[in-house]
């Protein structure tokens, strides 16, 4: 084609800028490539496109039954082209004013856009090139404390690390429900693997049962929302029934106020605790006041007043609920268990620095140490985390170490929680108006 002409109609102008970013397709690729407002019947758009390939914008290819359409030239050559078809009648001070008048009229920025040879600086083509920069961070800092050795760091580093890699791990998870739902069904792979209908594929049904593979797929990619909304409120229900089952029995139990403003419970297993979200209090057992001494008694409460300082009692919440979302991800439990541990030396820590005796310490968490049934989002026991490391810890005398650079992990792991779940909405509004533009609308052949 040397020279084209302009092309006529709005509609054709919709179909060959489908055609430019689709670079090829069928009849139904490109009508639903194409804006709400401009897709018509299935009929309209194949004759617009049998009318343009007549024109020589387009080539058409057999493949199968389906007829395939690709440009016969790209945009900014039919832009060239037909400027040179509009200017070629012109005066030739007509064509340097107007052509003087085009560059001027460039804005700024598509001119800053311009690389040295002419050609965009390709802006899009780096995004694919971010997305996976950050999905390799998002790994890493996923990876980071399974790999590490974190018992020698300092406690609230530890928990930090612990609490973020969980955190990334729901954020995860929600990015893929974000991916399946509104992205999954705009691709060619999805389009193939669900373009079929019941009276298609199976010869022996005739009659149109108005079900087709689109419409299982779409619910099958609806499956993993419905399982995370399915898991958050049940974890969030439990922790509702766990609290209200918590306080009415410390209300049923309660004998009166204790030593450092802790409340005695009629229980005679040894329970050393600190109960409730909104107003925790230190709880102890009659059966812990009978078994302790003096000093394992002072250690193991001010062990629980640290749980409640330290405001552990939320961060547990918070990696309950983002556990819920990341079920599914290998090594998930293992994260909220090593959380709990390290929120339980920062407590230790607490209690030592306080001047208490780690061996008085370590024997009132061996003593306390028997199942429970209770949930450790609400109720705080002395006997949480891994008993045997902390009495290690504890008897060893193992002071953590200085925050150094476990301090810029933890802080980077901060950042990278804090950016994907700002980036959150937005991608979600951007994922909609995706699928309003691209989400094609199918018809089950007759």
């Amino acid at each position: 084609m040397t020279d084209v002409t302009p092309i006529q109609g709005e509609l054709q102008a919709q179909i060959m800028a489908a055609l430019w970013r689709l670079e090829a397709g069928t009849v139904e690729q490109v009508r639903g490539a194409l804006p709400s407002r401009y897709r018509g019947a299935y009929t309209t758009v194949q004759t617009v496109l049998n009318r343009l390939a007549e024109r020589g914008f387009l080539a058409r290819t057999r493949t199968g039954p389906a007829i395939v359409y690709s440009p016969k030239l790209t945009e900014a050559q039919y832009l060239s082209r037909t400027i040179q078809h509009t200017l070629a009648s012109a005066s030739p001070d007509a064509r340097q004013a107007a052509l003087a008048q085009l560059i001027s009229g460039l804005r700024d920025s598509e001119r800053a856009d311009q690389t040295p040879d002419g050609r965009g600086r390709q802006g899009p083509e780096r995004q694919p090139q971010v997305t996976v920069l950050i999905a390799v961070l998002v790994g890493a800092a996923i990876t980071a404390p399974h790999v590490l050795r974190l018992e020698r760091a300092h406690p609230a580093t530890a928990a930090v690390i612990w609490l973020a890699a969980v955190c990334l791990r729901a954020l995860v998870a929600l990015f893929v429900a974000l991916f399946l739902v509104f992205y999954m069904p705009t691709t060619t792979l999805f389009d193939a693997i669900t373009h079929w209908c019941w009276h298609t594929a199976l010869p022996v049904v005739t009659s149109h049962l108005g079900l087709s593979g689109h419409s299982v797929g779409d619910v099958a990619l609806l499956a993993p929302v419905f399982a995370l909304a399915v898991s958050m409120l049940s974890v969030c229900v439990g922790l509702w029934r766990a609290t209200r089952a918590i306080s009415a029995w410390v209300r049923r139990t309660s004998i009166g106020p204790g030593p450092q403003e802790s409340l005695i419970v009629g229980e005679h297993d040894i329970v050393v605790a600190a109960a409730g979200l909104r107003r925790p209090r230190v709880i102890v057992s009659a059966g812990a006041l009978t078994s302790f001494d003096d000093e394992e008694l002072a250690a193991s409460l001010e062990h629980e007043h640290g749980h409640i300082a330290r405001r552990h009692r939320f961060v547990l919440v918070t990696a309950e609920i983002c556990r819920s979302l990341a079920r599914m991800l290998p090594g998930t439990r293992r994260a909220v268990i090593e959380l709990i541990f390290h929120l339980e030396r920062d407590a230790d820590r607490w209690a030592l620095d306080r001047m208490h005796d780690p061996a008085a310490l370590a024997s009132a968490i061996c003593k306390a140490a028997q199942p429970r049934t209770s949930t450790a989002a609400v109720l705080l026991t002395l006997s949480g985390g891994a008993v045997t490391r902390r009495v290690r810890q504890l008897l060893e005398g193992t002071r953590p170490g200085r925050r150094t650079r476990l301090d810029l992990l933890a802080t980077t792991m901060v950042l990278l929680v804090v950016g994907l779940a700002a980036a959150l909405p937005a991608a979600t509004l951007a994922a909609v108006d995706e699928a309003a533009q691209s989400s094609p609308v199918r018809h089950c052949p007759e």
